[in-house]
């Protein structure tokens, strides 16, 4: 572990032999776009860190609160596998968090189904894999866009009861981006390693607890069961029967925040 990483040449030096291409800026409008630009360039892999993003987008087009303080950044290249699964991604990202996380801070968090990772009932970090295209419609690879609030003291009203921040006061943030990355790095090359799903699993904060979801503009009620090994979610409703999940926003019962 690499535990005093403080400049963009100690990031480039302890990941040199892992990626291609690593950069690190104090602010950019979205690491995510950035990127996708860097893969329709050319360039095979790389990361891509800011520590402040100005048009930071989270899943189905929603925006993504991402002031000065927080670790915004983006793991990209083409994998030997281009038919890898964005929701299997999702699950790698969502570990290595939780794993790099525990490694640089010794602070435990849990995994909301299926992209945010929580602390104390509070959203952290956010997550959004995307696979974008070239112009000639053949397969660009694939993007690893995560978000951590590392030292946000407020927040916003609408977000003020649901969002947490590390404020871990001696956490570089380029020491959690060294430890994300080598964490994703490792699992995006195990994605049908059993010990993948297994670890999601147990760091699951939805699994046996009440859960909400819309299906038809309906809001549904049921108690989730179990994770699939495709990384559906499984939920039992109340006549008994099995809904599983692959995609979209659930709730926890009698919370307030998503």
């Amino acid at each position: 572990m690499n535990r005093n990483l403080t400049s963009a040449a100690d990031l480039q030096r302890a990941l040199a032999d892992r990626l291609a291409c690593i950069e690190v800026f104090p602010s950019l409008d979205s690491t995510n776009r950035y990127a996708r630009e860097q893969l329709e360039n050319g360039v095979p892999s790389g990361l891509t860190v800011a520590l402040e993003q100005t048009a930071g987008r989270g899943r189905r087009g929603h925006t993504f609160f991402s002031p000065e303080g927080g670790l915004y950044m983006t793991v990209y290249g083409k994998p030997a596998d281009l038919e890898i699964t964005i929701q299997k991604l999702t699950i790698a990202c969502a570990v290595a968090v939780v794993e790099a996380i525990q490694e640089t801070t010794g602070i435990v968090t849990q995994i909301k189904w299926v992209n945010d990772i929580y602390l104390q009932e509070k959203k952290l970090c956010g997550i959004l894999c995307e696979a974008p295209l070239l112009p000639d419609g053949s397969p660009a690879g694939v993007l690893a866009g995560i978000g951590i609030n590392l030292r946000q003291k407020e927040f916003p009203p609408e977000l003020a009861d649901k969002a947490i921040a590390l404020n871990v006061p001696d956490l570089s943030p380029l020491t959690l981006a060294e430890a994300i990355t080598r964490h994703l790095l490792y699992w995006q090359a195990r994605l049908a390693d059993p010990a993948l799903l297994d670890l999601y699993r147990r760091s699951s904060l939805v699994l046996h607890r009440e859960v909400s979801f819309r299906r038809n503009d309906e809001l549904i009620h049921g108690i989730a069961t179990d994770i699939n090994d495709m990384g559906n979610l499984l939920v039992e409703l109340s006549d008994h029967t099995i809904v599983s999940l692959n995609s979209g926003e659930i709730s926890l019962s009698g919370w307030q925040r998503k």
